[in-house]
């Protein structure tokens, strides 16, 4: 007769899950103060970065839990139908206006990415498939995931993507806001109280929202926890139909979300088999950094647009901060957006036969040699 069973076999995975569930809400109750913090401190893009630097700082001591991917689908989306509601008949013919500046900052920036890959691999002597796909702007798994296929360096592409869009984070919006010269009054935006319509409005946006990204990621369509959403409001406000913006509350909360993510992937392990090209993947993001922002300087002296919009436009990565930068100081969120969904759709599509053009070249090198 077989005894009860035993209590290592069920107990741990549940008390685990609780632990964990504790753990992760400790962790939003301290980013939120850090967020909280860093709004009373007028620090740019508050709510994300205060976050951001909080579990940074406990991942890297190793008190932070892991933070689940699937939580940073939620920030996205609220993110995502807020901007959605900017693209209005006559945004959309500013856009349309400046779709050839566009598509020229976009191959701009994969020149910069280019140019900086050629750095790295100088000076770090790594294949080109390697050094191609850590400078080039796209999602840290993604291309994670194509390193592992090529046969490329997985740490050092990880470490330099997931540099990259930290840095694009935390100074991109400090630089625009400096330029700017600081926050517009008043510091907090107000908005009429929320009806049971307009309640009810948030609720079917959100679940419209949450669906066109299924079907986004269905598609296997890049980014889609934040373009399918914008797609839909952006039509639906492109239709002249009644939409709502989310309470602040509302969009702090998502920013809370996204910067404690995005906090999280930066710790200890992310950088233990890079070694000392870590020093060259720091090199790497700056001068993609400098390149990006320069280049959008040098524009807004002949063109129509501030310097405050090409930057935030012109930024390798980061849509959904930059957007959100742009929110906060009320710039045009709808050309910022398009910018980035440019580069996005012209960019990201290319990068296969990109990498296996590189691949190919460095075989015939090989054989050569």
């Amino acid at each position: 007769m077989s005894g009860p069973p035993d209590d290592e076999d069920t107990v741990p995975p549940v008390r685990s899950g609780m632990a964990l569930f504790f753990r992760l809400a400790a962790l939003y109750f301290v980013t939120a103060i850090a967020g909280y913090l860093a709004h009373l401190a007028h620090v740019p893009l508050a709510w994300m970065i205060g976050p951001i630097l909080a579990t940074c700082a406990l991942n890297m001591v190793r008190l932070a839990p892991r933070v689940p991917t699937r939580t940073r689908p939620f920030g996205q989306i609220v993110v995502a139908t807020g901007v959605g509601i900017s693209f209005t008949p006559a945004a959309l013919q500013m856009i349309q206006s400046h779709a050839v500046l566009m598509a020229g900052m976009a191959v701009y920036t994969v020149l910069i990415a280019a140019a900086t890959a050629w750095v790295m691999r100088a000076l770090t002597g790594t294949d080109r498939v390697t050094a191609f796909l850590a400078c080039m702007p796209n999602g840290p798994v993604e291309m994670t995931n194509l390193a592992a296929q090529y046969g490329a360096n997985t740490g050092l592409v990880s470490a330099s993507q997931t540099l990259r869009m930290v840095a694009v984070v935390l100074f991109v919006p400090v630089g625009v806001f400096l330029l700017h010269g600081g926050l517009p009054e008043p510091f907090t935006e107000t908005r009429p109280p929320l009806d049971l319509q307009a309640i009810l409005t948030l609720v079917l946006t959100f679940a419209g929202a949450a669906v066109a990204a299924l079907v986004f990621m269905r598609l296997r369509l890049s980014n889609p926890f934040f373009l399918g959403p914008l797609t839909l409001t952006a039509m639906a406000t492109a239709l002249s139909f009644p939409m709502v913006q989310w309470p602040a509350p509302v969009l702090a909360v998502a920013q809370i979300v996204l910067g404690t993510w995005l906090g999280s992937t930066l710790g200890p392990e992310l950088f233990r088999n890079v070694g000392r090209k870590l020093s060259v993947s720091i090199l790497t993001t700056v001068l993609l950094l400098m390149g990006c922002g320069g280049g959008a300087l040098l524009i807004a002296t002949v063109s129509a647009l501030d310097a405050e919009t090409l930057i935030l436009g012109s930024a390798p990565g980061g849509v959904t901060e930059m957007t959100l930068t742009a929110k906060v100081l009320s710039l045009d969120v709808a050309m910022i957006t398009a910018f980035h969904v440019a580069r996005i759709i012209l960019v990201m599509p290319n990068i296969p036969w990109m990498i296996r053009l590189l691949h190919n070249r460095a075989a015939k090198d090989n054989k050569r040699s």
